[in-house]
């Protein structure tokens, strides 16, 4: 069985260097790499936050977990970006819909806001502000 395994590894090693593009050795992918194109964000701060932000909408829709949104709903409430009655009616909701109305809020309320939210994500969720090149 050993002679097989050799033999196997070895076929590895030769189509891993000719074809270096496909198949990427996985010690060397970062995470960013797994991001799909269209929901890669420039960290560069001459796109608008607004941009940045609504780049990433649908994955933050499906990733941001429900205790980071209610941390997120939380800052907002202390720098006094939404009221207490709007915070209420958005911790009622599903995930989902809970993350869409913290991103549209954001959003509605401008660049300033979109950035303060791009940055609490990255101090609540450091892996997925990664992962969507916010940091």
């Amino acid at each position: 069985m050993k002679p097989q395994r050799s033999v196997l590894k070895k076929i590895i090693v030769i189509i891993n260097k000719s074809f270096p593009d496909y198949f990427p050795d996985s010690r060397s992918v970062t995470p960013q790499r797994n991001v799909p194109a269209e929901d890669r964000v420039p960290a560069d701060h001459r796109v608008p936050a607004e941009e940045r932000l609504f780049s990433v909408r649908t994955e933050l829709v499906t990733r941001l977990s429900d205790a980071v949104l209610n941390q997120l709903l939380d800052e907002l409430l202390v720098k006094k970006i939404i009221t207490q009655e709007e915070m209420n009616l958005v911790k009622t909701k599903h995930k989902e819909d809970k993350a869409r109305d913290v991103i549209d809020m954001a959003l509605s309320k401008g660049s300033e806001t979109s950035l303060f939210l791009i940055s609490a994500i990255c101090e609540q969720d450091p892996w997925l502000a990664k992962r969507l090149n916010f940091s």
